[in-house]
């Protein structure tokens, strides 16, 4: 038998192990990645190969390794008595026939067996070993027994009792001399997704000023972090000096480790030529096939590149891989890692650091550069550093004499974090492209836009045959749940035909939002009761309320539900998803996405699937969708983000042209309702009718159109003696001779008397329902007032125009005495400034003679 002899930390891990089995049926060895979990194993296995075990790993990759580890503790894979397997394979198995069949069971990456079908078929294995007698035994191997994105599940506890045979800490390791500490670079070019995130947010936000401002901001971080190969070069050459060195690489997919393959020449190039190595799964053999020899499987490539890279000594060596290598897999004497994968699992993370930080008996700092901010994700190395700091406290009280040694390992522990006042500057651009800040922008655009070309057109109508003012609209009429008073204050002083969802008075607005801002502000504060009726629905009929059912207070409340969850609080999400849940009813995947639960590649692919089908058949995204959409792109940095924009900005462009046509329709029907009332004597009952079924913007719009029409029609009931208007008249001062003065002043004053006497008639007829004074009266001021009117009536038009006047009094929808008031005002001021025009020619013509 041969003796096979492990470091000493992993000889008292052994013996630990040992005497735990000695008490226990199961077990575990929960040590940090690097410090030879796989050895401890290994001499086990070999020291009881009178024993039949069942070696379970994850992956292939794992199983190969373990065979490859045999010859480093000087024994080889028939030395034992195993069988090996990966967990997936558990899933078509006879649990009670696997036990029978052998004497014990390794779970390597133990806390992989908490997957749902895994673990149910690992606990129906563990019941055996409870019911029964023998001494079998089950042993766990991993570093991370908390499943940290599985409710922090703890394996340990779920599969092995809570035995731990042995335990040892990254940092505890690094204390020890047993792994190396780093140097750990979060890289400033870790900003560049959140930079492109924030970029596209940015890009969002209508063309203001303050947009402009956001942009700049955005324009000297992205020169700062250009993600470029000159800027890795200036990384790597900072804080690489050695000539020689192991890099491994980790890329998010195969093509992201293609595009890193061809470039990272240039990162190392001042350091020499780089030996480069590519590991992810289904890679062809491209070599052989070139060569026309047999081609090997995929594993066999794999296999072949990572002996080459362990075997390189020389210069510098980098191996790029996708995921291959993160659970298990060994690679000797590694001097760094590049994490260009992000991850939110602290598990993943530390299995990528681990392949650096492992056992080799090297002093040299190994150096971690973080490209995507996993740093950041979770503050995992932070928590580490933490740790090593308060064990370094703990040994020293136990061995004050190595203060002084612990004190130097610490000061090898860096941490450069070069994203911090970039991520603090993009955080504080980030508060200002919110989606409702994003929404208030165009508002505030497009009511700035619309004023700004009702400056320049004569006539309201002509604004809409403009493409910017009908986009503006249509933006104001999109977004019309999002205005604020303040902005609709601003809408009301266009004096324009507001969006039908607006038209209203500010009393009347006021009235409705009963003291909210908004009609979202309002219509969130009703949630809570619809989140209530939704619970009693689910509680009722063990699924939520279908928009397209025959019953229509169902119906209703199903639309009520779309409308609501999409900007729920986090007290009204966390009811109604534990309704969802007391009531067993599943999540749609745009449900999932609001409400905050954990959102996977085909929810999303779903949610771009039904998305499609409403564009295909020309419809924009309700608002459920549009939510669900938005809340990704502004959550997650995935593939599919530019995607998603693009059906944003589609669905937003068909929201845009339904609106257009509405209001097209709708302008032309009141454009035909203005020229019947500019062509009739009289508004007529079916004219007066449809007025009376238009909203009250809309009404109002026609009210003040038709008093423009109205008002040019008074004025030829005011001719006057001096009939020029202020332009004419200043003209004809220039050449006004002496004798004319007179006649000017009594023609001016005959005019402020006959303001005067129709003034006066006004009142009457405003006071006496309508009609004119009467001659054949009885009362004196009445005859008198009729006199008059009839002194200045001269001409058989400008009577009938007087007896349109006294129609038009009977109005209930216009005021026409309104109009005859602001004419004779604007009458009496011409007629004191051509008075006074008068004096002052008068005057200098005197000065000259």
């Amino acid at each position: 038998m041969k003796e096979v002899e492990l470091f000493e930390h992993n000889e008292v891990a052994y013996e630990q192990l040992n005497e735990s089995l000695k008490h226990n049926k199961c077990t575990t060895l929960n040590r940090a990645t690097g410090t030879g979990k796989s050895f401890i194993a290994l001499k086990f296995l070999y020291e009881n190969r009178d024993k039949k075990y069942l070696y379970i790993a994850p992956t292939y990759q794992i199983l190969e390794q373990l065979k490859r580890d045999c010859y480093k503790i000087g024994i080889t894979p028939e030395d034992l008595n195993i069988d090996t397997m990966i967990y997936r394979s558990l899933l078509d198995m006879d649990m009670d026939e696997l036990y029978q069949k052998y004497d014990g069971f390794i779970f390597d990456e133990y806390h992989r067996a908490g997957a749902k079908k895994t673990y149910r078929k690992i606990k129906q294995l563990k019941r055996n070993l409870e019911n029964s007698d023998d001494t079998k035994k089950f042993i766990g191997l991993t570093a991370t027994p908390i499943r940290y994105l599985d409710h922090e599940r703890n394996m340990t506890e779920e599969i092995f009792d809570g035995n731990v045979a042995s335990s040892l800490t990254l940092a505890e390791a690094m204390l020890e001399e047993l792994l190396p500490v780093p140097l750990y670079i979060n890289s400033k070019l870790a900003c560049k997704d959140e930079l492109d995130r924030i970029s596209r947010r940015v890009s969002r936000l209508a063309p203001t000023k303050e947009k402009q401002e956001l942009e700049k901001r955005i324009e000297k971080i992205e020169k700062e972090i250009n993600n470029g190969p000159k800027n890795k070069k200036e990384m790597i050459s900072k804080y690489i000096q050695e000539k020689d060195g192991k890099y491994i690489i980790f890329c998010n997919t195969i093509q992201s480790l293609e595009e890193t393959y061809k470039e990272v020449d240039s990162w190392f190039s001042g350091l020499g030529k780089v030996k480069k190595y590519k590991v992810y799964s289904n890679q062809q053999d491209t070599e052989n096939k070139e060569k026309g020899l047999k081609q090997r499987t995929s594993r066999e490539v794999n296999q072949a590149n990572l002996d080459a890279f362990n075997n390189e000594k020389d210069g510098i060596s980098v191996l790029l891989c996708v995921d291959v290598l993160n659970e298990g897999v060994h690679v000797d004497d590694i001097d760094g890692v590049i994490m260009m994968r992000k991850t939110t699992s602290p598990i993943i993370y530390f299995q990528q650091i681990g392949r650096a930080l492992s056992f080799s008996g090297r002093k040299k700092q190994i150096k971690i550069f973080d490209l995507v901010n996993n740093f950041g994700n979770h503050n995992a190395i932070d928590e580490v550093f933490t740790e090593f700091k308060e064990e370094m406290k703990r040994l020293i009280k136990l061995h004050p004499e190595k203060a002084e040694k612990y004190q130097a390992i610490l000061d090898k522990f860096k941490i450069m974090d070069e994203t911090k006042e970039i991520l603090s500057e993009l955080n504080d651009i980030d508060k200002n492209v919110t989606p409702d800040k994003i929404i208030a922008s165009k508002i505030d655009y497009s009511i700035n836009l619309l004023k700004e070309k009702l400056e320049k057109v004569d006539e309201v109508f002509h604004l809409f045959s403009d493409e910017d003012s009908q986009k503006a609209y249509a933006t104001v009429s999109r977004y019309y749940k999002n205005v604020d008073n303040e902005q609709f204050k601003r809408l009301l002083d266009l004096d324009i035909i507001l969006p039908e969802e607006l038209s209203m008075s500010y009393e009347e607005r006021l009235s409705n939002l009963k003291g909210y801002n908004s009609i979202k502000e309002y219509e969130e504060a009703e949630y809570d009761l619809c989140i209530e009726e939704i619970l009693e629905f689910m509680a009722n009929n063990k699924r939520k309320p279908d928009i397209h059912s025959d019953d229509d207070e169902e119906r209703k409340l199903g639309l009520r539900y779309l409308n609501a969850i999409v900007d729920l609080n986090e007290e009204q999400k966390a009811k109604l998803i534990k309704g969802i849940r007391s009531n067993k009813i599943g999540y749609e995947p745009w449900e999932k996405v609001l409400l905050g639960k954990k959102v996977r590649g085909k929810d999303i692919r779903q949610i771009i699937k039904i998305s499609e089908e409403y564009l295909k058949n020309g419809q924009a995204l309700p608002e459920h969708l549009k939510g669900a959409i938005t809340n990704i792109t502004f959550k997650y940095n995935i593939r599919q983000n530019e995607q998603l924009y693009a059906i944003l900005d589609e669905s937003e462009k068909i929201e845009e042209e339904q609106k257009q046509q509405i209001n097209e329709r709708r302008l032309e029907r009141l454009s035909k309702i203005i020229e019947t009332l500019e062509t009739s004597e009289n508004v007529d009952k079916e004219t007066a009718d449809e007025i009376a079924r238009l909203s009250f913007s809309d009404r109002n719009y026609i009210k003040r159109k038709y008093s423009v029409f109205k008002k040019q029609q008074y004025n030829k009931i005011i001719p006057g003696a001096e009939k020029s208007d202020l332009m004419a008249f200043c003209r004809k001062m220039k050449s006004l001779k002496s004798s004319d003065f007179a006649s000017y002043y009594s023609n001016i004053e005959q005019d402020k008397k006959m303001y005067e006497t129709l003034k006066g008639i006004i009142e009457f007829m405003t006071k006496n329902g309508g009609r004119l004074p009467n001659k054949k009266s009885d009362n004196e001021l009445e005859r008198k007032l009729a006199e008059q009117l009839e002194g200045y009536i001269n001409s058989e038009n400008v009577l009938d125009k007087i007896h349109d006047l006294e129609k038009d009094m009977q109005s209930e929808w216009y005021s026409p005495e309104q109009i005859m008031y602001e004419l004779i005002f604007e009458k009496f001021q011409d007629s004191d400034i051509k008075l006074a025009i008068l004096k002052n020619v008068e005057f200098f013509n005197k000065k000259r003679t």
